[in-house]
């Protein structure tokens, strides 16, 4: 994730054949502001797994930090530095 996909949200695609995983980097490398949302689509077949970075808190119900397949969608918003909450279409 880079800067430019934080508000206004964009839409981060993730079209890769294979499984990825896309890393929510600290805001040491990042200065995401707090309440930056971001939202991700899985165009590919190939399973997407969020990660955080050492030292990032990811916070998502029953620790699901996968999309659920292709075509499904997710968000991320910023709760305070270095702390992020994923809902969506995700699954463990």
């Amino acid at each position: 994730l880079v800067l430019a996909d934080g508000n206004p949200a964009k839409m981060v695609t993730l079209n890769n054949a294979g499984a990825i995983t896309l890393t929510i980097p600290t805001n040491a490398t990042v200065a995401f502001g707090v309440g930056t949302v971001v939202n991700l689509a899985q165009l590919g077949a190939g399973q997407v797994t969020v990660s955080p970075a050492a030292g990032v808190t990811l916070r998502s119900i029953a620790a699901r930090y996968k999309l659920a397949g292709q075509y499904a969608t997710a968000t991320i918003i910023q709760l305070a530095a270095n702390e992020w909450l994923l809902f969506g279409n995700t699954t463990t």
